[in-house]
């Protein structure tokens, strides 16, 4: 019996042990699957973002060109807007000194004015007073305005 007992607690112990190994085995297949699934979810979320961090390294090669592009324009841009500049400098200082020699002429074209008229003013009165003049030595019976009496004919010899 004892022989029995320790067969059929032998064999007890073997299916438990075979139960138990099987158990372990079914785990150990269930933490490879798991364990498979997580590399390919790895792989395919490394693969996700190597394509992103190929897509920004790109977009940030066209962003630098497109920058140095953009840089090159502005100095450009820069460049002839400078020089346009000191051109239209060269044409105002050219503006200033004839707007200046065209003041000095004004000036003299004022000044030569003002003398003019004095002159004018000055000749004015003297053809005034003369008038007066001339208007005082009139003989009193001829009447203002009319017309003065013709000149007496004089008759020149033939030769």
């Amino acid at each position: 019996m004892l022989l029995e007992a320790t067969r059929s607690e032998g064999a007890q112990l073997r299916q438990e042990a075979d139960a138990q190994r099987r158990r372990h085995e079914a785990k150990e297949a269930e933490h490879q699957a798991e364990r498979s699934r997580l590399e390919e979810r790895a792989q395919a979320q490394e693969r996700r973002l190597n394509a992103e961090v190929d897509r920004a390294r790109q977009e940030s090669k066209r962003l630098a060109l497109q920058l140095e592009a953009d840089g090159k324009k502005a100095a450009k841009a820069l460049a002839d807007a400078m020089d346009r500049t000191r051109e239209l400098d060269t044409h105002v200082g050219a503006l200033q000194i004839d707007k200046a020699g065209l003041s000095q002429e004004l000036q003299s074209a004022r000044d030569e004015v003002k003398g003019l008229q004095a002159k004018f003013d000055e000749r004015s009165n003297d053809v005034f007073a003369l008038l007066n003049e001339l208007r005082d030595r009139l003989p009193t019976g001829v009447a203002v305005g009319a017309a003065p009496p013709p000149p007496a004919r004089v008759r020149r010899k033939r030769s």
